[in-house]
């Protein structure tokens, strides 16, 4: 979604088009088994023009990225696998998801893979990453990304602390996943290796979900193109 805003006093004696920023959203979709519950996290993005300019390139500024947390839900359990296709590709069609510039990110480690492939079938474009060990990540023609659970992770909570992603708190399940972000913990064996799981007993979905919303944001929406800057 594009935003057009000009600068207030700015246009006297120029002709000028106000520069346009842009408003996307990115979905984290960690997929659930029978006994797992299917997650779903949106985040909204917005860049906005200012009521300033650059004397020297004389194009108007351009907003930080915001990052908001605007949407996150759990399905229920027992689901089979269509219902859960079903649900995510309507997701698609209906606002504020409906947008053409909305970007679905999917784990298709594991049961994913069938989910993911009832996703095609319904025509929802979306980027399929696979959960991997490590701390990179990378992209495969073939099959998508390769993430580290540890890189996942570790950039989340950068961007949480860092309040670079913040999450609104009227959200359909904003306890469960305040709950399950708090309660989840970061360990080191013996060996010196690092771990990241929830506790014996807990839940982790939603962080999941989060995680691949966000992981969706730093390296699959470049695609969308930068917000275009007019010069006058």
């Amino acid at each position: 979604m594009m935003i057009r805003k000009g600068i207030d006093g700015a246009s006297a004696g120029f002709d000028y088009e106000p520069t346009p920023g842009k408003r996307w959203w990115t979905v984290g979709i960690d997929l659930g088994t029978q006994t797992d519950h299917t997650a779903v996290v949106g985040i909204e993005s917005e860049i906005l023009p200012l009521q300033e300019w650059d004397e020297r390139s004389w194009k108007q500024r351009l907003s930080e990225p915001s990052h908001v947390v605007r949407s996150a839900h759990r399905l229920k359990l027992r689901l089979d696998y269509a219902r859960i296709a079903d649900h995510i590709a309507s997701l698609r069609d209906n606002e504020p998801l409906n947008d053409r510039d909305t970007v679905f990110v999917v784990d298709v480690s594991g049961v994913g893979k069938a989910v993911a492939s009832m996703l095609s079938e319904r025509g929802l474009h979306f980027e399929p990453v696979t959960w991997v060990a490590g701390d990179s990540f990378k992209q495969h023609h073939a099959d998508g990304w390769r993430a580290g659970k540890q890189y996942l992770m570790s950039h989340l909570g950068a961007a949480l602390s860092s309040n670079r992603l913040q999450i609104v708190e009227s959200l359909r399940d904003s306890a469960e996943l305040q709950k399950q972000l708090s309660d989840y913990q970061v360990q080191f064996t013996q060996a010196g290796n690092m771990t990241m799981n929830a506790p014996a007993g807990a839940n982790d979905d939603m962080v999941s979900a989060l995680a691949m919303a966000w992981f969706g944001v730093m390296h699959c929406s470049g695609s969308l193109g930068p917000p275009r800057e007019v010069r006058w």
